[in-house]
């Protein structure tokens, strides 16, 4: 993912990475903003993009970390993973940026659209 401004619509977005029209292909936007510097949208509600309907519902959170697992490759192993490619790879049973959850075998994952949390 790609973390960019877009002038057009005044947000700041996530695309992929393989995108070059950064603003038609966003997964995640802020509200509009005039500030050019990230970190001052802490506070600022950002939204998902609905894949069904093509909209931008709000989200409760945002969080942003760095995964590189190559600077510490003792991050995964240590959690139920490896580290392969700067990237860890889970154990059967384990998931997380880290390993760090055990896996509750989930086969579904949607968004309330009563509420637009996820259900």
């Amino acid at each position: 993912m790609r973390l960019a401004f877009c002038i057009d619509e005044g947000v700041w977005g996530f695309s992929p990475i393989n995108q070059t029209d950064h603003c038609n292909y966003m997964v995640a936007k802020s509200s509009s903003t005039a500030a050019f510097d990230v970190l001052e949208e802490k506070d600022n509600r950002w939204h998902i993009k609905n894949l069904e309907t093509q909209s931008y519902v709000p989200v409760d959170w945002l969080a942003l970390d760095c995964v590189d697992c190559g600077k510490n490759s003792g991050s995964c192993s240590r959690l139920g993973g490896t580290c392969e490619d700067r990237v860890c790879t889970c154990n059967p049973g384990r998931m997380g940026v880290h390993c760090q959850c055990v896996d509750p075998q989930c086969q579904d994952l949607g968004i309330d659209e009563r509420t637009g949390k996820h259900a």
